[in-house]
């Protein structure tokens, strides 16, 4: 309670008796009339809900002549007080903000009546401080109602002198009432709009997607969280703004028709996916693929449009990154099926050779001949063993290695090949885990990376090659094809050349493609990266910026098994055992020449050789002889069966015959085709044949 509102000690109250008439000679009714629609005029012009009840309250003492007069809300805390909303002293604003309700005659206004007491009420409220603050002598109340009967609160006049004509005093008052009970349920149902809107904003804030709205002239009105996170303003900074601000310059005219074109059709809605992409502009000048479903309202005869925004730049880097994986799974299967058939046609260019050299003539130009034939035949079998690492097709012998052991041995092999000009930089992680893959496979690949990256320098640079654990996140996995979450050994070369286009990225693992002068390479180096990656369980990525250098990331998936970790000393090969001729081979291989050469060499190793073309031939062999100690078959097989079927017939004529299939493909790629069954041998073509003598030799003698 405001203390100026007590009287002092010694301080005599005067109770004054208004005249009936003006000092003008008007009758006061009149001067009251007037009052009242002044009184109306000024709660109306008000700027606040506080000067507004401050206003009525003013305006309803001077009207009646009340020496003090207040409205309020009661409050609904249970403290049975009233909470001034407005108070007025001698036509003067009064500092009183709360009234308490027992033992003073408003106490009866929460009966939901007026309360009149029209002379010593102070006599009859003793307890009622204001009252004697002000001096008042009577009392008018009457209660705030809403039209659904609710109590809303009070409005109360206290007067020095009593009352003679009540009734005109209520009549006035009522008028004043239903004014502020008016305003109070405009009050309440702002604020009750106001917690609607607050908390739909706080859902709409929930939204990882933008959500902008705008009025008939295309303003932004509401703009929530997800929209700051796409377009990078803050919502003060662009509510009140137009729309096209969030658009490309080119497309804004475009934009507007469209909006307008919308606004005035006869559809209320669209959804995602109903219309192309459009473009937005972030903040800081980058442009944002987006999806956008919008949809029109009318307010209080005004039209809105809410249009609800989602950033698929992700999504389209998957899409692509999909594609591209796409693209480059189907010429992988096509470079495959080709390197396929041209592994039988080096098999038979290079068994012949063999078979020629001892019958080549003692004339210098004919061995010359013959070496450039062998040697192109060679150069044949290293490319289309590039192409089968690429289609991931190449027989692999995965073991647990240290890459950080690796890592020395290829820039030592590299030699003068780098240049002087190139500076060799190494990050090796200490503790680094183990990973499980190919170590031949691992150097071939860090040589292509590194002439790459040599050729990507020709003034001279940094080279860098940096090992580190890596756990690939589920959120990386999902949107780069290809990643597979989990722990990962990463094998990063890097360069500072000259970078490359996005075009050119999009493109260096396809085979045969190339940026280097002709001649200059096969363009199947990093192809062979990829597929053997790829092969390995692995991943590949590529980060490089025009001007600023290129990085390749090899992942490689991490093993925990480090017990038959890569030697230190490489592996002794043993010259080709000889044969016996207690020994007896059958031989199934679909293509002639193949098995006509590979009839000799088992002949010369000193086998017993039975020859089929397909299963329908061999099971004749198998009908007639009385023992095969070995079976070696082509897998892929005419007259629907393979392989694996002849190898079942013979088991079970011959259970203790060893089975050596051998094909073109990898075992990999096989099993996807047939079942060779568990600790199945694989001879992959082409080969040599001192190497088909030692695995014959090997498999026979159980090794």
């Amino acid at each position: 309670m405001n203390h100026s509102l007590i009287p002092q000690k010694n301080s005599r109250v005067i109770e004054q008796k208004p005249s009936l008439r003006t000092t003008d000679g008007r009758p006061r009714r009149a001067v009251r009339g007037d009052a009242l629609v002044k009184a109306i005029e000024c709660g109306i012009s008000a700027k606040s809900d506080e000067a507004f009840f401050t206003n009525l309250a003013t305006a309803l003492s001077r009207t009646v002549g009340a020496e003090f007069a207040f409205i309020g809300t009661f409050a609904d805390d249970g403290t049975r007080k009233i909470q001034v909303l407005g108070a007025s002293r001698r036509g003067r604003r009064a500092g009183f903000d709360e009234y308490k309700l027992d033992g003073s005659p408003s106490e009866k206004l929460l009966a939901g009546r007026p309360y009149v007491v029209t002379r010593d009420v102070r006599k009859r409220y003793p307890k009622a401080h204001l009252l004697a603050a002000v001096g008042a002598n009577s009392y008018v109340g009457m209660p705030l109602i809403g039209l659904d009967g609710t109590l809303l609160g009070a409005i109360v006049c206290l007067f020095t002198y009593p009352l003679r004509d009540p009734k005109r005093i209520r009549s006035i008052q009522k008028i004043f009432a239903g004014r502020a009970a008016v305003e109070l349920v405009r009050m309440k149902e702002s604020a009750a709009h106001k917690g609607v809107m607050s908390h739909l904003l706080g859902v709409l804030n929930i939204s990882e997607d933008g959500i902008i709205s705008v009025d008939d002239k295309q303003r932004v009105i509401v703009f929530n969280r997800g929209a700051e996170r796409i377009f990078g303003y803050r919502s003060a900074d662009i509510v009140g703004e137009p729309i096209d601000v969030l658009m490309p310059h080119r497309f804004r005219g475009r934009h507007g028709h469209y909006i307008e074109g919308f606004r005035q059709g006869d559809v209320s809605a669209r959804t995602m996916g109903c219309r192309p992409q459009i473009t937005g502009l972030h903040k800081d000048g980058q442009e944002i693929p987006l999806e956008a479903a919008i949809s029109k309202h009318t307010v209080g005869g005004r039209s809105y449009m809410t249009i609800i925004m989602r950033d698929v730049s992700e999504r389209a880097k998957t899409q692509e990154a999909l594609h591209q994986a796409q693209k480059m799974e189907a010429i992988g299967q096509l470079t495959g099926g080709l390197a396929h058939d041209f592994n039988n046609l080096l098999m038979v260019i290079l068994s012949n050779l063999v078979q020629l050299r001892g019958h080549i003539p003692n004339n210098d130009a004919a061995k010359r001949a013959f070496t450039r034939v062998e040697a192109a035949a060679e150069r044949g079998a290293k490319l289309n063993s590039h192409l089968l690492a690429f289609a991931r097709r190449q027989p692999l012998d995965p073991i647990p290695c240290d890459a950080n052991k690796l890592v020395p041995g290829v820039i030592d092999m590299m030699g003068n090949l780098l240049g002087k000009s190139i500076k060799i930089k190494t990050i090796l992680e200490p503790g680094l885990w183990y990973g499980l893959f190919d170590p031949a496979q691992v150097e071939n690949s860090l040589f292509n990376l590194m002439i790459n990256a040599r050729d990507a320098m020709p003034n001279g640079g940094t080279l860098t090659i940096e090992t580190a654990n890596v756990v690939l996140g589920d959120a990386y996995s999902a949107k780069t094809p290809g990643a597979k979450t989990g722990p990962h050994v990463s094998i990063a070369v890097s360069d500072t050349g000259m970078g490359m286009p996005k075009s050119i990225v999009d493109r260096i693992f396809e085979p045969f493609f190339t940026t280097k002068a002709a001649g200059k390479g096969t363009g199947l180096g990093l192809s062979m990266v990829y597929g053997f990656v790829q092969q390995s369980g692995g991943h590949v990525r590529v980060e490089s910026e025009v001007g600023k250098g290129t990085t390749i990331l090899i992942y490689l998936p991490r093993t925990d098994d480090s017990a038959h970790a890569n030697p230190d000393d490489p592996a002794v090969v043993t010259p080709p055992p000889q044969g016996h001729e207690s020994k007896s081979i059958l031989l199934v291989e679909d293509n002639s020449d193949i098995r006509d050469i590979l009839a000799i060499f088992l002949t010369d190793f000193g086998y017993k050789v039975f020859s089929a073309a397909d299963g329908l031939e061999a099971l004749k062999i198998l009908d007639d002889v009385k023992s095969i100690d070995l079976l070696l078959t082509d897998v892929m097989l005419p007259h629907n069966m393979n392989g694996g079927d002849i190898a079942n017939e013979v088991s079970k004529r011959f259970p203790k015959a060893k089975i050596l299939f051998t094909s073109g493909y990898t075992e990999s790629a096989l099993m996807q085709r047939v079942q060779l069954g568990k600790g199945a041998q694989l001879l992959v073509k082409p080969y040599t044949r001192a190497f088909l003598a030692t695995r014959v030799r090997e498999i026979l003698e159980g090794a």
